[in-house]
């Protein structure tokens, strides 16, 4: 197929189970979804090994995007297309039902912290939907150390010890890899860095229905991956910018 005749690619959405989900998600992409279970996240863009993006429809239905990354480096990549091994970035719908867990993500310069082939992860949400109890954990509350941390999450008081906000419509959400960081009764579009490695702090106590376990918690790593410097976060407010045309657009700045 001649690179010139690329044409704007769909890809169909990877659903992905999550005991935190709900079923919002059915709305947002206007098409059912499947099963009955809670649905966290629709990959919608995933070069990844274990769920890889294929084409929607056309002359290229099927094809992964590894495998378009592969043939068309250029046309996809651009000028970064020597820089990377498969494509960079991991997008996401996300329906929060309820609170993420509390997790840490570490930096590209954290290499015991990463699996071989892995990168760190630094990710951005922009809110889709808030709901009447819609909350975004960013950071720690000042003086915060890692024993403080440790004693909460004995005591099942890490809220307590994290920075929050109510978030509204429109809002984004800047997570530099290495923030402690939840949400919830949110759905939000991600934008993250192509990683999958996540170090859970804590879980709200909660149990897996499918497995009547709670989830494996990665308290050690969490907190020596966490930046105790960074502080509070909140949201970061769209700004709106006008083309030659006069016409309006909204712009995060990050």
């Amino acid at each position: 197929m001649n690179p010139r005749a690329l044409y704007p690619l769909r890809f169909e959405p990877i659903y992905q189970y999550r005991l935190w989900g709900g079923r919002r998600l059915a709305n947002v992409l206007s098409q059912p979804l499947p099963g009955d279970d809670p649905i966290g996240e629709a990959w919608l863009l995933s070069d990844r090994d274990d769920f890889p993006s294929k084409v929607a429809d056309g002359p290229l239905k099927g094809r992964t995007i590894a495998q378009l990354t592969k043939q068309w480096p250029v046309e996809l990549l651009g000028k970064l297309a020597g820089r990377f091994t498969r494509f960079p970035l991991l997008l996401k719908f996300l329906d929060a039902r309820e609170l993420l867990s509390v997790q840490v993500h570490p930096s590209d310069q954290q290499t015991d912290y990463l699996p071989a082939g892995e990168r760190g992860k630094t990710e951005a949400w922009v809110v889709l939907e808030a709901g009447p109890g819609s909350r975004v954990y960013a950071g720690l509350k000042p003086t915060t150390t890692a024993d403080d941390l440790r004693h909460a999450i004995a005591n099942h008081t890490v809220a307590d010890q994290l920075a929050s906000f109510k978030p509204k419509l429109g809002d984004g959400v800047f997570l530099q890899s290495r923030t402690v960081h939840s949400l919830g009764d949110l759905v939000v579009f991600e934008v993250q860095e192509n990683s999958d490695v996540t170090f859970r702090l804590y879980d709200w106590n909660r149990v897996d229905a499918k497995t009547g376990q709670p989830r494996t918690l990665q308290i050690d790593q969490a907190i020596a991956c966490l930046d105790f410097a960074q502080g509070a976060l909140g949201p970061v407010v769209p700004l709106v910018e006008r083309d030659n045309a006069g016409a309006a657009r909204a712009a995060v700045s990050l």
